[in-house]
């Protein structure tokens, strides 16, 4: 759903241009247009929805009933206050019918035959798609009649149309829907019954990702009784990068290129986020910064002079890429393989620990100084996760190698810096009755062992304020 509402100053005057505000899901941005498919279509260019321009409809509501928005009424209701409307999905059809006795025979073979290359269109994507997830050896979730996959016998199943929701906590939903409704929807009715919000989760179809704007007509094979998956939206956030010259720096070129299972979902300073193509399955995303920068880190933003405490970047997990980030080199003795959208953090994790939270922040504090981080972006660091730590009782959480964690997110700096420091955390909430089992046994009596330091990889030089040193912390709760 999508909502646009008028900005201050209405159209412009004498352009016949409305300037408006467009809210989708939990995202908010203006765009200005002269007609209603005008701004239909930035909008929806903007947010990447992947549904035909001609079905999409804007409505409002006047006098309690929603009526479809002209250009004459989006001038009108674009001077009121308040004034919002709604993105809504209709089914065109390609031929209206005529008056009786007068069908055009030769246009209703047109369409039959453009429905049929449709239908061999998309059967031919299925067979790539089923093609590139062979060459990276991906499998289809089991059937529904598997054993593994059969749903509680418990839960009342409906009587008209339903679809199956399993989760990866193995928690099974029986949502009823019906053909017209969107995949948004659906999620709207999981988020009624307990779950994440729809903007924090995906649903998945035969290895394939249900687009918010479709709506259940759209997967032919999405039948009554199907079993979808429930699979959070992990998000690498808050990585903040510093910058530490030992004498002032006219001009520095920051870059973060992501593997393809990540995408960019905020930056700031805002910049151009780029497509990478690497003619190989599907590429990843690269932005970039120009700043000065100031021996106490102070950086300032070309083009804009803005002074700066430190760039910063967020992520969110690509479920949908078969791109899978780069793998150690043979030779490399550091052989862990970090995949963003499914990172490891269980009770067998070599390097993980395992704290109550009463003993947590300490221990972080602690640990995050040994790892170079000064007295600020330790306050950041804890400050900014404190509302995710505190979910259970017990904390399990492991720092990345900065090799593992390069080949996600690499990061270029020009000048080279001397040092550069990487630390990013995986963490997650644990029950006091599953902390207590003895599956986490290890992981509790590990947490005076590891050494971080060591694990993470920080050079010496990362204290010394003689060389030029880059800093970047940020985590990830691992759902």
């Amino acid at each position: 759903m999508l909502a646009l509402s008028s900005l201050a100053g209405g159209s412009s005057s004498g352009t016949g241009t409305v300037l408006v505000r467009v809210k989708w899901l939990s995202r908010h941005a203006g765009f200005a247009g002269d007609s209603v498919q005008s701004i239909i279509q930035k909008a929806a260019a903007h947010f990447g929805l992947l549904v035909p321009r001609s079905e999409l409809v804007l409505l409002a509501r006047v006098h309690g009933e929603e009526i479809e928005v002209s250009n004459d009424m989006l001038r009108r209701l674009a001077d009121l206050e308040d004034t919002t409307l709604t993105l809504s999905r209709v089914r065109r059809p390609d031929v209206l019918a005529p008056p009786t006795g007068q069908w055009d025979t030769g246009k209703a073979k047109e369409v039959e035959v453009k429905e049929a290359e449709t239908r061999e269109a998309e059967a031919k994507q299925i067979q790539t798609q089923t093609k590139a997830m062979e060459a990276v050896g991906y499998e289809d979730p089991p059937p529904y009649d598997s054993p593994s996959m059969t749903p509680p016998a418990h839960i009342p199943i409906p009587p008209g149309m339903f679809v199956w929701v399993l989760t990866q906590t193995e928690q099974w939903y029986a949502i009823e829907c019906t053909h017209a409704d969107t995949i948004h929807a659906l999620k709207e009715r999981l988020h009624a019954r307990g779950t994440l919000p729809p903007h924090q989760h995906r649903l998945l179809f035969a290895g394939q990702k249900l687009e918010d704007m479709r709506i259940v007509a759209d997967y032919p094979t999405l039948r009554r009784g199907c079993v979808v998956h429930f699979v959070p939206v992990l998000r690498g956030r808050k990585p903040v990068v510093y910058l530490f010259p030992p004498r002032p720096l006219a001009h520095a070129t920051v870059a973060v290129s992501l593997a393809p299972r990540w995408a960019f979902s905020h930056v700031y300073p805002l910049a151009e986020v780029k497509r990478l193509g690497d003619g190989v399955g599907d590429g990843g995303e690269r932005v970039e910064w120009g700043v000065a920068a100031r021996p106490d880190g102070t950086l300032v933003e070309e083009g804009s002079g803005r002074e700066l405490a430190y760039l910063f970047w967020e992520a969110d997990a690509n479920t949908n890429s078969l791109s899978l980030p780069p793998s150690p080199p043979l030779d490399s003795v550091d052989a862990e393989h970090f995949d963003p959208a499914y990172p490891v953090l269980d009770c067998d994790t070599p390097t993980a620990v395992l704290l109550p939270f009463t003993e947590l922040l300490p221990y972080l504090d602690a640990t995050l100084k040994k790892l170079s981080l000064h007295t600020a972006a330790r306050n950041d660091f804890i400050t900014y996760w404190l509302p995710d730590l505190s979910k259970e009782a017990f904390v399990a959480l492991r720092f990345l190698p900065q090799a593992a964690y390069d080949r996600a997110a690499r990061l270029e700096v020009q000048p080279a810096p001397d040092v550069v420091t990487r630390v990013f955390m995986l963490f997650r909430g644990v029950s006091a009755e599953e902390a207590e089992g003895p599956a986490w046994s290890a992981a509790r009596a590990r947490v005076g062992e590891v050494d971080w330091v060591k694990v993470v990889g920080v050079q010496a030089g990362a204290w010394d304020a003689s060389r030029f040193r880059v800093l970047e912390w940020g985590a990830m709760e691992v759902l």
